[in-house]
């Protein structure tokens, strides 16, 4: 097997270690590639660093082992990407929106045949927030237009738009995340931590793409509070964590909050498990029935949820990694490790956990896969190692075969590369 332009495959050893900073003998091994001289998007430059752990196949390699790294494709082009996502039907294509400042485009890319659409662009007034339904079938944005917010529905197939909300006050925010079949998305109220008064109730709702089909549920709340909103992968329920602040943790800044909670800085220090918010809970709502159900925080509070998978809720608190099993609420949370992260990326099934770690002054960074069976780790290596470029991003293949590693770099000249690093398993 080969890899496609800079990369290089490279075996080594499939021994599961017991920490997870343990595998440094693997990298000490020289398996560190450098080339020179290779030609990329027109413009010369020397490779950067990198190494590749593929774990040697065993017979009991499915008991005993990680995850099997079987290729990897790379591409490089210019520009940066404000969204990526797998082409719904296809294994070799991603969708993109390039982010061009204001004006955004949306292509396809073929990582393995190293081409790339013309750009479309879904909008001609300044886009904020934009992101990509998985399978690449919509997307979903925020604009001002005429002095209104308005979160768009934007067909990729067609062309078609569709305003699903739209308000006045630009204070006020909606949030929105979509769910893993890429059909449905819900969108809530949140607040933006400026001093204003959080709602005393909310509105959590579930729109169908395909359909039209709009679903909502009032939230009842007392107090100022953070809310974080994760739909299951169909969106038939949605799990809500919501963090009450007392008085002295309302006046914080957002700066200030970042800082403590760990909501979005990356270059927060890590510890072993964040100072929480002086009350939190957690609620399950099913947006077939429009119940909401109160969930035992012993059971099911995740401080920091990172996806409601098939296997449960999985979110981090600190350095630690948490699940909270499905159905929901009927047993006990569990620690499924501690670890050195800074990113954390986690297939729709639940059972591969990508973590990534990096320096923010040398640029290093390296993927830690991690497999679980029933909740209970069964193998966990490091499956990359990147000492060039810039960490960006990763996202699980639709079909959990495959892992999208996003990096970007700055040219002598100013110009931005990005990398997309396909690694199959």
């Amino acid at each position: 097997m080969q890899a496609r332009q800079t990369g290089s495959l490279l075996r080594g050893s499939n021994n599961v270690e017991n920490d997870i900073g343990m595998r440094e003998n693997i990298i000490r091994t020289g398996m560190i590639l450098i080339a020179a001289g290779i030609w990329l998007c027109g413009c010369g430059r020397q490779e950067t660093s990198k190494t590749i752990i593929l774990p040697e196949k065993t017979e009991d390699r499915d008991i005993h082992s990680g995850i099997d790294v079987r290729n990897i494709e790379e591409y490089m082009f210019e520009g940066g990407i404000r969204s990526v996502t797998w082409k719904k039907d296809s294994k070799e294509e991603l969708c993109v929106i390039l982010d061009g400042g204001e004006l955004l485009e949306y292509r396809i890319m073929n990582v393995y045949a190293d081409t790339m659409s013309e750009g479309v662009i879904f909008e001609e007034h300044p886009v904020g927030m934009a992101e990509l339904a998985p399978g690449g079938q919509y997307i979903l944005y925020e604009a001002v237009i005429d002095n209104l917010v308005q979160l768009t529905l934007y067909r990729t197939e067609t062309g078609e738009k569709q305003v699903v909300r739209e308000w006045e006050d630009s204070s006020e925010r909606f949030l929105f995340k979509w769910c893993g079949d890429g059909t449905r998305f819900v969108a809530w109220q949140d607040k933006d931590y400026d001093g204003q008064a959080a709602y005393s109730d909310y509105l959590i709702c579930r729109h169908d793409a395909q359909t039209g089909e709009k679903t909502e549920v009032v939230m009842n709340e007392d107090g100022c509070m953070w809310r974080q909103v994760f739909p299951n992968e169909d969106g038939s329920k949605v799990y809500v964590r919501e963090s009450y602040m007392s008085e002295n943790e309302e006046a914080m800044s957002e700066d200030r909050l970042e800082e403590m909670y760990g909501i979005t800085d990356a270059d927060t220090a890590e510890t072993e498990g964040y100072e929480q918010p002086s009350q939190a809970r957690s609620r399950l709502v099913d947006m077939d029935t429009l119940k909401v159900e109160e969930l035992d925080e012993e059971k099911a509070g995740i401080a920091y949820p990172a996806r409601y998978a098939n296997q449960g809720v999985i979110g981090i608190n600190g350095n630690e990694v948490w699940l909270a099993a499905a159905p929901l609420g009927q047993s006990e949370k569990k620690k499924i490790l501690t670890a050195n992260r800074k990113d954390i990326c986690i297939c729709k099934e639940g059972d591969h956990i990508f973590l990534a770690d990096w320096d923010q002054e040398t640029t290093y960074f390296q993927i830690m896969g991690i497999r679980l069976r029933d909740g209970e780790i069964v193998g966990r290596q490091i499956l990359y190692r990147n000492t060039g470029g810039v960490y960006a991003g990763m996202l699980a293949g639709e079909n959990d075969q495959e892992l999208i590693i996003h990096t970007s770099e700055y040219t002598k000249r100013g110009e931005r590369n990005t990398q997309m690093t396909v690694l199959e398993y």
